[in-house]
């Protein structure tokens, strides 16, 4: 094998000649740890993403679900009332009354005005101050066959 020896020499001796390239600082992750990594980043911002989105549409379904039952609820109890004309305040009083107290899961808060003159309700105001006065035009509205309804979502107490 004294061939193989001389061949080695050579490329010793070739390899001394040329000046000495810098070595190439190692990388600390390789493509594949990269590309793993990306992929782990991309799906767990889809999994938060996905959950964050169904959380909404389930509490806008439940909450829809809630309403409507409320509503359908709370129409029944209105049409089951006998009110005759002129309007007496202490009889709509008593009215209001018994469908707050029928109101589930608790008690209601009923507020009716009859002809923007008469205003009662089941609490000790006659007038609150969550009904907007877009919502009384609307109910004021002409052809305006049934009542309106609004949703009041209170903000939390400040401390």
């Amino acid at each position: 094998m004294p061939g193989g020896r001389r061949r080695t020499a050579r490329i010793h001796a070739a390899a001394a000649d040329k000046p000495r390239a810098r070595r190439r600082r190692p990388r600390p992750f390789g493509l594949r740890t990269r590309l793993v990594l990306a992929f782990l980043l991309v799906a767990a911002v889809g999994c938060g993403t996905t959950a964050a989105l169904t959380y909404r549409a389930a509490r806008n379904a439940i909450l829809e679900q809630t309403q409507d039952t409320a509503v359908g609820s709370f129409r029944r109890q209105v049409a089951s009332l006998s009110t005759s004309l002129p309007v007496d305040e202490g009889v709509m009083r008593e009215e209001l009354l018994r469908i707050a107290a029928e109101g589930r899961p608790h008690p209601w808060r009923v507020y009716a005005e009859y002809d923007g003159v008469l205003r009662v309700s089941s609490t000790d105001r006659p007038e609150s101050s969550v009904l907007t006065s877009e919502l009384r035009t609307r109910a004021r509205a002409l052809g305006a066959r049934h009542g309106s309804f609004q949703r009041v979502v209170r903000a939390a107490p400040r401390t």
